[in-house]
């Protein structure tokens, strides 16, 4: 388990960048990608994608309101 939360945000914009590049065929910029508590969010335009490892319900809050302050259109 890494400690280091620099390090570990950079293992989970990896990771999401590999698993959005396989199930949606989408090749991420960093610069739209951001490690946040709730997990990790991807951006273009008025589309988002969130990829969250946590299994507890209140990430999906943390989603909810990040997606409600940006106004994305669409988010997966």
């Amino acid at each position: 388990m890494v400690s280091d939360p620099s390090r570990r945000a950079a293992l989970e914009l990896a990771r999401a960048s590999a698993l959005l590049r396989t199930a949606f065929d989408l090749e991420p910029e960093s610069s739209h990608m951001e490690a946040l508590p709730f997990g990790v969010t991807a951006r273009d335009g008025d589309r988002a994608w969130v990829v969250s490892m946590s299994d507890d319900l209140a990430a999906l809050g943390g989603i909810l309101v990040w997606a409600d302050r940006h106004g994305f259109a669409e988010i997966d």
